[in-house]
Protein backbone atom coordinates (compact mmCIF):
# COMPACT_ATOMS: atom_id res chain seq x y z
CA UNK A 1 0.00 0.00 0.00
CA UNK A 2 1.42 3.34 -1.06
CA UNK A 3 0.04 6.68 0.08
CA UNK A 4 0.79 9.95 -1.69
CA UNK A 5 -0.02 13.60 -1.19
CA UNK A 6 -0.42 15.71 -4.34
CA UNK A 7 0.17 19.45 -4.24
CA UNK A 8 -2.55 20.78 -6.52
CA UNK A 9 -0.90 24.00 -7.70
CA UNK A 10 2.28 22.30 -8.94
CA UNK A 11 1.11 18.69 -9.35
CA UNK A 12 4.04 17.74 -7.11
CA UNK A 13 3.64 14.17 -5.80
CA UNK A 14 4.89 13.62 -2.27
CA UNK A 15 5.26 10.03 -1.16
CA UNK A 16 3.94 9.74 2.38
CA UNK A 17 4.27 6.10 3.33
CA UNK A 18 4.56 2.64 1.93
CA UNK A 19 3.47 -0.45 3.85
CA UNK A 20 4.73 -3.82 2.64
CA UNK A 21 3.89 -6.63 5.04
CA UNK A 22 1.39 -9.39 5.66
CA UNK A 23 -1.70 -7.91 7.30
CA UNK A 24 -4.69 -10.23 7.43
CA UNK A 25 -6.55 -8.38 10.18
CA UNK A 26 -8.57 -5.48 8.62
CA UNK A 27 -8.76 -3.64 11.95
CA UNK A 28 -4.99 -3.82 12.35
CA UNK A 29 -4.60 -2.63 8.76
CA UNK A 30 -6.83 0.39 9.39
CA UNK A 31 -4.94 1.21 12.57
CA UNK A 32 -1.55 0.88 10.88
CA UNK A 33 -2.55 3.09 7.96
CA UNK A 34 -4.07 5.75 10.23
CA UNK A 35 -0.96 5.77 12.41
CA UNK A 36 1.40 6.10 9.45
CA UNK A 37 -0.68 8.88 7.93
CA UNK A 38 -0.68 10.75 11.22
CA UNK A 39 3.06 10.38 11.72
CA UNK A 40 4.11 11.09 8.14
CA UNK A 41 1.66 13.90 7.38
CA UNK A 42 1.31 15.84 10.59
CA UNK A 43 3.46 17.33 13.28
CA UNK A 44 6.46 19.60 13.10
CA UNK A 45 8.54 17.33 10.88
CA UNK A 46 5.79 15.88 8.68
CA UNK A 47 5.37 16.09 4.93
CA UNK A 48 3.05 19.12 5.02
CA UNK A 49 5.47 21.12 7.18
CA UNK A 50 8.42 20.11 5.00
CA UNK A 51 6.60 21.32 1.90
CA UNK A 52 5.72 24.61 3.53
CA UNK A 53 9.35 25.01 4.57
CA UNK A 54 10.27 24.83 0.87
CA UNK A 55 7.75 27.57 0.12
CA UNK A 56 9.18 29.80 2.87
CA UNK A 57 12.74 29.22 1.67
CA UNK A 58 11.83 30.18 -1.91
CA UNK A 59 10.18 33.45 -0.91
CA UNK A 60 12.15 36.70 -1.13
CA UNK A 61 13.14 38.08 2.27
CA UNK A 62 11.12 41.26 1.70
CA UNK A 63 8.02 39.13 1.09
CA UNK A 64 8.30 36.86 4.10
CA UNK A 65 5.23 36.42 6.27
CA UNK A 66 5.10 36.03 10.02
CA UNK A 67 4.65 32.29 9.52
CA UNK A 68 7.62 32.15 7.14
CA UNK A 69 9.92 33.41 9.88
CA UNK A 70 8.43 30.92 12.30
CA UNK A 71 8.96 27.99 9.91
CA UNK A 72 12.45 28.96 8.74
CA UNK A 73 13.73 29.35 12.29
CA UNK A 74 12.12 26.08 13.29
CA UNK A 75 14.02 24.20 10.59
CA UNK A 76 17.31 25.68 11.82
CA UNK A 77 16.53 24.70 15.41
CA UNK A 78 15.67 21.12 14.42
CA UNK A 79 18.99 20.85 12.62
CA UNK A 80 20.86 21.90 15.75
CA UNK A 81 21.60 25.43 14.58
CA UNK A 82 20.04 27.24 17.52
CA UNK A 83 21.81 30.56 17.06
CA UNK A 84 20.71 30.76 13.43
CA UNK A 85 17.16 29.96 14.51
CA UNK A 86 17.21 32.70 17.13
CA UNK A 87 18.49 35.22 14.60
CA UNK A 88 15.66 34.41 12.17
CA UNK A 89 12.96 34.60 14.86
CA UNK A 90 14.34 37.88 16.20
CA UNK A 91 14.38 39.35 12.68
CA UNK A 92 10.80 38.21 12.25
CA UNK A 93 9.76 39.72 15.57
CA UNK A 94 11.31 43.04 14.55
CA UNK A 95 9.09 43.01 11.44
CA UNK A 96 6.00 41.63 13.23
CA UNK A 97 6.27 43.03 16.78
CA UNK A 98 2.68 42.07 17.65
CA UNK A 99 3.16 38.41 16.80
CA UNK A 100 2.58 36.15 19.83
CA UNK A 101 3.97 33.24 17.82
CA UNK A 102 7.34 34.89 17.20
CA UNK A 103 7.49 36.04 20.83
CA UNK A 104 7.06 32.41 21.86
CA UNK A 105 9.73 31.18 19.47
CA UNK A 106 12.27 33.68 20.79
CA UNK A 107 11.34 32.47 24.29
CA UNK A 108 12.24 28.96 23.11
CA UNK A 109 15.55 30.28 21.77
CA UNK A 110 16.49 31.78 25.14
CA UNK A 111 15.44 28.72 27.14
CA UNK A 112 16.59 25.98 24.79
CA UNK A 113 19.82 27.55 23.64
CA UNK A 114 20.99 29.39 26.76
CA UNK A 115 18.68 28.39 29.65
CA UNK A 116 18.18 32.14 30.11
CA UNK A 117 15.01 32.46 32.15
CA UNK A 118 15.01 36.24 32.67
CA UNK A 119 14.84 37.38 29.00
CA UNK A 120 12.47 34.50 28.25
CA UNK A 121 10.15 35.57 31.07
CA UNK A 122 10.16 39.17 29.82
CA UNK A 123 9.21 38.10 26.30
CA UNK A 124 6.54 35.85 27.78
CA UNK A 125 5.08 38.78 29.70
CA UNK A 126 5.10 40.90 26.53
CA UNK A 127 3.31 38.13 24.62
CA UNK A 128 0.62 37.95 27.32
CA UNK A 129 -0.39 41.51 26.43
CA UNK A 130 -1.06 40.56 22.81
CA UNK A 131 -4.21 38.94 21.41
CA UNK A 132 -3.66 35.33 20.38
CA UNK A 133 -5.09 34.77 16.93
CA UNK A 134 -4.61 31.08 16.17
CA UNK A 135 -4.68 27.67 17.77
CA UNK A 136 -0.92 27.53 17.20
CA UNK A 137 -0.52 30.58 19.46
CA UNK A 138 -2.54 28.86 22.19
CA UNK A 139 -0.54 25.65 21.85
CA UNK A 140 2.79 27.41 22.22
CA UNK A 141 1.44 29.39 25.15
CA UNK A 142 0.78 26.15 27.06
CA UNK A 143 4.11 24.69 25.96
CA UNK A 144 6.18 27.69 27.03
CA UNK A 145 4.22 28.14 30.23
CA UNK A 146 5.12 24.55 31.12
CA UNK A 147 8.79 25.20 30.42
CA UNK A 148 8.93 28.42 32.43
CA UNK A 149 7.15 26.84 35.39
CA UNK A 150 9.51 23.89 35.10
CA UNK A 151 12.61 26.11 35.18
CA UNK A 152 11.22 27.73 38.34
CA UNK A 153 10.51 24.35 39.97
CA UNK A 154 6.78 25.10 40.00
CA UNK A 155 6.02 21.53 39.11
CA UNK A 156 2.25 21.36 39.62
CA UNK A 157 1.66 24.27 37.24
CA UNK A 158 4.27 22.92 34.80
CA UNK A 159 2.58 19.51 34.64
CA UNK A 160 -0.84 21.06 34.11
CA UNK A 161 0.40 23.24 31.24
CA UNK A 162 2.39 20.41 29.67
CA UNK A 163 -0.66 18.15 29.65
CA UNK A 164 -2.72 20.94 28.08
CA UNK A 165 -0.14 21.36 25.30
CA UNK A 166 -0.03 17.63 24.57
CA UNK A 167 -3.83 17.45 24.55
CA UNK A 168 -3.90 20.09 21.79
CA UNK A 169 -1.50 18.11 19.55
CA UNK A 170 -1.53 14.47 20.68
CA UNK A 171 0.11 13.37 17.39
CA UNK A 172 3.15 15.67 17.50
CA UNK A 173 6.44 13.98 18.34
CA UNK A 174 8.55 17.11 18.84
CA UNK A 175 6.38 18.52 21.64
CA UNK A 176 6.17 15.11 23.33
CA UNK A 177 9.96 15.04 23.40
CA UNK A 178 10.35 18.67 24.48
CA UNK A 179 7.84 18.36 27.33
CA UNK A 180 8.87 14.94 28.62
CA UNK A 181 11.56 16.56 30.76
CA UNK A 182 8.86 18.66 32.50
CA UNK A 183 7.19 15.45 33.62
CA UNK A 184 10.51 13.93 34.67
CA UNK A 185 11.48 16.98 36.74
CA UNK A 186 8.06 16.82 38.41
CA UNK A 187 8.56 13.17 39.34
CA UNK A 188 6.02 11.92 36.79
CA UNK A 189 8.38 9.28 35.44
CA UNK A 190 5.74 7.08 33.84
CA UNK A 191 4.42 9.97 31.75
CA UNK A 192 7.97 11.09 30.98
CA UNK A 193 8.72 7.60 29.62
CA UNK A 194 5.43 7.50 27.73
CA UNK A 195 5.98 10.88 26.06
CA UNK A 196 9.66 10.35 25.28
CA UNK A 197 8.90 6.90 23.86
CA UNK A 198 6.09 8.27 21.71
CA UNK A 199 8.46 10.91 20.32
CA UNK A 200 11.23 8.46 19.45
CA UNK A 201 8.89 5.87 17.90
CA UNK A 202 6.48 8.13 16.00
CA UNK A 203 8.68 10.68 14.25
CA UNK A 204 9.79 9.31 10.86
CA UNK A 205 12.03 12.36 10.41
CA UNK A 206 14.20 12.62 13.53
CA UNK A 207 16.87 15.24 13.03
CA UNK A 208 19.29 14.21 15.75
CA UNK A 209 19.78 12.14 18.89
CA UNK A 210 18.00 14.62 21.19
CA UNK A 211 14.99 12.32 21.47
CA UNK A 212 17.22 9.66 22.97
CA UNK A 213 18.64 11.96 25.65
CA UNK A 214 15.21 12.45 27.18
CA UNK A 215 14.33 8.79 26.69
CA UNK A 216 17.49 7.68 28.49
CA UNK A 217 16.97 10.17 31.32
CA UNK A 218 13.41 8.95 31.87
CA UNK A 219 14.30 5.25 31.92
CA UNK A 220 17.36 5.88 34.06
CA UNK A 221 15.32 7.80 36.62
CA UNK A 222 12.64 5.10 36.75
CA UNK A 223 15.26 2.32 36.62
CA UNK A 224 12.95 0.34 34.36
CA UNK A 225 15.75 -1.49 32.63
CA UNK A 226 13.80 -4.56 31.38
CA UNK A 227 11.30 -2.23 29.69
CA UNK A 228 14.13 -0.19 28.16
CA UNK A 229 15.75 -3.37 26.82
CA UNK A 230 12.46 -4.56 25.35
CA UNK A 231 11.90 -1.21 23.62
CA UNK A 232 15.39 -1.14 22.13
CA UNK A 233 15.26 -4.74 20.93
CA UNK A 234 11.94 -4.11 19.21
CA UNK A 235 12.99 -0.85 17.58
CA UNK A 236 16.23 -2.09 16.00
CA UNK A 237 13.93 -4.37 14.00
CA UNK A 238 10.95 -2.05 13.53
CA UNK A 239 12.90 1.11 12.70
CA UNK A 240 15.83 0.21 10.43
CA UNK A 241 16.35 3.82 9.29
CA UNK A 242 17.37 4.80 12.81
CA UNK A 243 18.87 1.43 13.79
CA UNK A 244 22.24 3.02 14.63
CA UNK A 245 20.66 5.26 17.27
CA UNK A 246 18.52 2.42 18.63
CA UNK A 247 21.59 0.20 19.02
CA UNK A 248 23.21 3.03 20.95
CA UNK A 249 20.09 3.10 23.13
CA UNK A 250 20.37 -0.69 23.55
CA UNK A 251 23.93 -0.27 24.79
CA UNK A 252 22.55 2.10 27.45
CA UNK A 253 19.65 -0.24 28.32
CA UNK A 254 21.80 -3.38 28.55
CA UNK A 255 24.35 -1.52 30.69
CA UNK A 256 21.63 -0.40 33.09
CA UNK A 257 20.32 -3.97 33.27
CA UNK A 258 23.78 -5.27 34.12
CA UNK A 259 24.15 -7.14 30.80
CA UNK A 260 27.66 -5.96 30.02
CA UNK A 261 28.46 -8.33 27.15
CA UNK A 262 25.24 -7.48 25.34
CA UNK A 263 25.94 -3.79 25.88
CA UNK A 264 29.35 -4.12 24.25
CA UNK A 265 27.87 -6.07 21.34
CA UNK A 266 25.16 -3.45 20.80
CA UNK A 267 27.76 -0.68 20.79
CA UNK A 268 29.95 -2.54 18.30
CA UNK A 269 26.92 -3.01 16.03
CA UNK A 270 26.09 0.68 16.31
CA UNK A 271 29.62 1.58 15.17
CA UNK A 272 29.17 -0.46 11.98
CA UNK A 273 25.93 1.27 10.96
CA UNK A 274 25.66 4.53 9.00
CA UNK A 275 24.17 7.69 10.40
CA UNK A 276 20.51 8.11 9.43
CA UNK A 277 19.93 10.42 6.47
CA UNK A 278 19.13 14.01 7.33
CA UNK A 279 15.43 14.75 6.66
Amino acid sequence: MTMQLVRADTDRHLKIAQIEEQLTDPVLLQSRVASRLRDELGGMTGVIRQEYDRIAQSRAETERTEYDYYALGHVEMLRGRGEAAGKIWQEGLARFPRSPLLHYKVVIYHLNQHASVEPAAKLWADAEKLPRRTRLDDWYRHWLSAWLHGYRNEHAAAVSEARAAIAMAPYDAVSHNALSWVMLEAGKTDEAIEWATFAATHDPNMYDRSYFRNLKDAYSSARKWPEAVALGEAQVVNDPVYAKWWYEFLDFAYSGAGQTERAHAAWKTALTLPEPPEP
